[in-house]
């Protein structure tokens, strides 16, 4: 996979208005001694701190972006293909008469692959994304993709080091945290626009506040803010978002690892109708996760994609491309049907096009729109 560094000649345009600069890309080598004891410590008691597995954690390797630009807009993402393709609870969507959608990425450790591979299947099927809620992974993976990075680039970003590179001891491990995403934080101030405000889509994050309520962070600085949706307690320090009342700020994931509910009363409170969502549902790596059952929050015109846990760890995170294609594999025929779904339900309303025609991998949807209008 050509390195996004590259730039143009790498056959890779940077997001419109942003600027890329080079950087080294890092193998997955060895890491240093002193963090791998660190976290072989916490691998030896996770099960006793964070549950059974695996925990629920977000961070990822960085690329190069500055600022944002465009205007902002509103989807979500949800699918699941497990058992069919339900549909939940009932969105709103008489004020949103493109058959647009909201994108929900959920937590994951690690599962930056899985929802890279989602990413592309919405893309490949040229549906209309409105706005995208991450959580943890979820949220590094999303904030990427609203501030304009192709779903191919996403996977490039967060794959480009292991993530154990981005990680530092942290120097006040008593406020709750073995390790520093500070790294983490630079890395991102590389890569996205310093606000909410300057992603291409709407976007935002679920986090815990300091006092523990859940809260959905949406506006100010962006890069803070998806990094303190990943800060897993007792494994990573909370952070601080300028701006921001209630933190430092933990998981979101913690409380509510979709936060469909919260985006959608979001959306309710916009006043400007609520779309159909596509939710990405990686499989539970904690049994102290928080809530993920999206059946029983109530909302309708859900459709959500199950994937199974990512099994990749700080050192390594496994065969990506393959886990990538899979997820993609996976998600196509939910997404596909959910979109077939809504243009049979508003025939007469003109579809989204692509700027790309002639693109043979989003000749479904487009096939679909025309019988629909025919």
């Amino acid at each position: 996979m050509q390195s996004l560094h590259q730039g143009k000649s790498a056959g890779l345009n940077c997001p419109p208005r942003q600027t890329c600069r080079s950087s080294s890309r890092q193998s997955h080598g060895s890491a240093p001694s002193f963090l791998r004891l660190a976290l072989d410590c916490i691998s030896l008691f996770s099960p006793v701190i964070l549950g059974p597995t695996t925990w629920g954690l977000s961070s990822g390797p960085a690329k190069t972006f500055k600022t944002g630009s465009g205007k902002r807009s509103s989807s979500l993402c949800f699918s699941s293909l497990s058992g069919g393709l339900p549909s939940f609870g009932t969105g709103d969507g008489s004020a949103w008469l493109d058959n647009s959608f909201d994108l929900v990425l959920s937590s994951g450790f690690l599962a930056f692959a899985s929802h890279s591979g989602f990413l592309k299947a919405v893309s490949d099927a040229d549906v209309n994304v409105r706005g995208v809620m991450g959580t943890s992974a979820g949220a590094l993976s999303g904030s990427l993709y609203s501030a304009g990075y192709s779903p191919r680039q996403v996977a490039e970003e967060l794959s480009r080091v292991a993530p154990i590179y981005l990680l530092r001891p942290s120097c006040v491990p008593w406020r709750g945290g073995a390790i520093s995403l500070s790294a983490v934080v630079n890395r991102l101030k590389d890569l996205l626009p310093p606000t909410f405000e300057d992603l291409k889509t709407e976007f935002a994050v679920g986090v815990v506040a300091k006092n523990g309520e859940y809260k959905l962070i949406d506006s100010g600085a962006l890069p803070e803010a998806v990094a303190a949706s990943a800060a897993i307690p007792f494994v990573f320090e909370p952070v601080a978002v300028p701006g921001q009342a209630q933190g430092p700020f933990r998981d979101g994931g913690l409380y509510d690892r979709t936060g469909l509910k919260a985006w959608r009363q979001r959306r309710a409170a916009q006043g400007r109708g609520i779309p159909p969502a596509l939710v990405h549902l990686i499989a539970r790596s904690s049994s102290f996760s928080g809530a993920d059952d999206v059946e029983s929050t109530g909302e309708r015109r859900v459709t959500v994609v199950r994937s199974p846990k990512s099994g990749v760890n700080f050192f390594s995170l496994g065969d990506f491309e393959e886990q990538l294609e899979m997820a993609s594999t996976r998600a196509q025929p939910a997404i596909l049907q959910a979109v077939e779904r809504t243009v049979r339900k508003t025939p007469n309303i003109v579809p989204y096009l692509s700027p790309k025609p002639s693109d043979e991998s989003r000749r479904p949807v487009r096939l679909m729109r025309e019988a629909a209008q025919a």
